[in-house]
């Protein structure tokens, strides 16, 4: 992981909590350090983003549409796991999640500052001769084979991992 970035195997993420900004604001931080919001795709993931903030914390979950009814996260990953507290979502004005500190969801605004959780696949170095292959993008989406397009760029190596693992990455020759 990135410094300042916890890797937990649960999820195969690396986490981070950033301090209070609005829903924007923490979106655009996180996609600034290479990563995303925290997306939550099962109640394992949720347990640990639980265990690492004690506040209200956002979350990488909005609503797909103005005041529409389907949400998503900003890593693009599936929606298929909730946590809303009773009676949430409320307001479809309230586009973006965040978790309270029991681990049920809120939606919200975005306006207010609050902690955010960061996340980011992580980097893998890898030997071949004597070049290394750095992961430049890590692209994880889960239970797919997915490549960015730049293994042309790769190794036999890289592409080889590319094509065996379930988690693909993007090698670059550093």
């Amino acid at each position: 992981c990135k410094e300042g970035f916890t890797y937990t195997p649960i999820s195969g993420k690396c986490y981070k909590l950033q301090a209070p900004l609005s829903w924007t604001d923490a979106n655009v931080s996180c996609q600034s350090t290479g990563g995303h919001l925290a997306s939550i795709p099962d109640q394992e993931t949720n347990d640990y983003l639980t265990s690492i903030t004690s506040v209200y914390t956002w979350v990488g979950g909005y609503r797909l549409e103005v005041e529409g009814s389907d949400w998503g996260w900003t890593d693009g990953s599936q929606w298929n796991f909730t946590n809303w507290a009773p009676g949430k979502p409320d307001t479809v004005t309230q586009r973006y999640a965040a978790m309270y500190s029991n681990g049920q969801w809120d939606d919200g605004t975005g306006g207010s500052k609050a902690p955010s959780i960061c996340q980011q696949s992580p980097c893998y170095e890898y030997h071949h001769k004597s070049e290394a292959l750095v992961c430049y993008d890590a692209y994880a989406l889960r239970g797919q084979d997915f490549c960015d397009g730049s293994v042309e760029d790769c190794s036999k190596k890289g592409e080889e991992h590319c094509n065996q693992n379930p988690k693909c990455f993007g090698y670059q020759i550093h």
